[in-house]
């Protein structure tokens, strides 16, 4: 480890156990239940890089985590061991889960899974930081809420500006904020109501719901549509999709440049999207900027009846899926593949590009 990096954990980790001195809980720790109890929450960090974990574990550690039963698991996403033994350096009690690859978003939380022994399952950015009451939050609305499989966040920019309140798909699988234009106030948003989708950057799906659509779809590699999958596939089981404002967080949502790149694999996991769900889309809203109209369409959603006596409605009974385990070379071959269509993708922009310019130059 640099002499930089290590100045920079010692810092963080002084900044943590200032708040653990205080009387809170460690982010790694559990409180109101015993060491060997199964915890409520396994909530998983994905991360590549170690300056961005800073403040999701910081703004952890000085939740109030009173009667809240809890693990915290890292997943160093092809980071390296050097970030593995920063982390578990910097934070103690947090279980670290090591990945020599980059498994994307879908195979790296589906390694945080393996490990994890919570009901309630928690997907969390290394980018974000915790509003007071998140971790309390998430209890609340899956106890009072046994319908729901998958609960998302409200999302701010780190401006306090609204980014996130749920969010729309379309049927051509085109997605958008419940909004047009500017954001409005973020308490414009503060009613629970379900949703089509919630994005993944703090998000909770019950571990049943998650086994039984077999974990994260990896074919969406390596980011992108995989909150929307994870939506999806619930509701076809028959759970539905809450968003919950009372958990609320800050999410930088990635810095500058790299668009195009984004762009193209943003693209690349839609067209995967489309070819799995091609039957389901056109039961969604139609892509007409009706926004209101989507988002009736999506609270109207119900779970399908299923008790004995056809009075009521609860969450269906669910058998759980095996998760595919990969080695290392899968996923080095899907990111050379990656890699290749993006080389294809640049190519045919440079021709078009041509194309563009010698037209323009023969008309003139």
């Amino acid at each position: 480890m640099s002499s930089e990096t290590g100045l920079f954990w010692r810092r963080v980790r002084h900044r943590l156990a200032n708040l653990i001195e205080g009387g809170k809980p460690g982010p790694g720790q559990q409180s109101g239940s015993s060491a060997s109890s199964q915890p409520r929450l396994s909530l998983l960090i994905l991360t590549r890089s170690s300056e961005r974990l800073s403040a999701v574990l910081t703004s952890l550690a000085a939740q109030d985590s009173t009667g809240v039963s809890y693990e915290t698991i890292v997943v160093v996403n092809g980071g390296g061991p050097e970030l593995s033994e920063a982390v578990a350096v910097m934070a103690p009690g947090v279980r670290v889960v090591e990945s020599s690859v980059n498994r994307g978003v879908a195979g790296g939380y589906n390694l945080g899974r393996s490990v994890a022994t919570g009901e309630l399952i928690v997907l969390m950015h290394d980018d974000i930081e915790l509003e007071p009451g998140w971790l309390r939050a998430w209890i609340d609305a899956a106890d009072l809420h046994p319908e729901a499989g998958v609960i998302g966040s409200k999302v701010l920019y780190p401006d306090g500006t609204l980014r996130g309140a749920g969010s729309i798909l379309w049927s051509d699988a085109h997605s958008s904020t419940p909004w047009i234009g500017e954001a409005p106030s973020p308490e414009t948003f503060d009613t629970p109501r379900t949703v089509d989708y919630s994005a993944s950057c703090s998000l909770l799906v019950r571990s049943q719901v998650w086994d039984a659509c077999g974990g994260l779809n990896e074919d969406l590699y390596p980011a992108y549509y995989v909150d929307v999958d994870m939506a999806m596939s619930a509701r076809d089981l028959g759970w539905s999709v809450l968003y919950w404002p009372q958990a609320c967080v800050r999410h930088d949502w990635g810095g500058p440049g790299k668009e195009r790149w984004r762009g193209f694999v943003a693209a690349r996991s839609r067209d995967q999207f489309i070819g799995r769900w091609s039957t389901h889309l056109p039961f969604q809203h139609p892509h007409d900027g009706d926004i209101e109209g989507a988002i009736t369409q999506a609270a109207r959603w119900r779970p399908v009846d299923r008790s004995a006596d056809g009075v009521g409605s609860g969450p269906p009974q669910l058998t759980p899926r095996a998760v595919m385990s990969h080695s290392d070379e899968h996923y080095r071959t899907l990111e050379l593949e990656l890699h290749t269509d993006y080389a294809r993708f640049l190519e045919s922009a440079l021709e078009q590009s041509e194309q563009r310019v010698s037209e323009s130059l023969h008309s003139q």
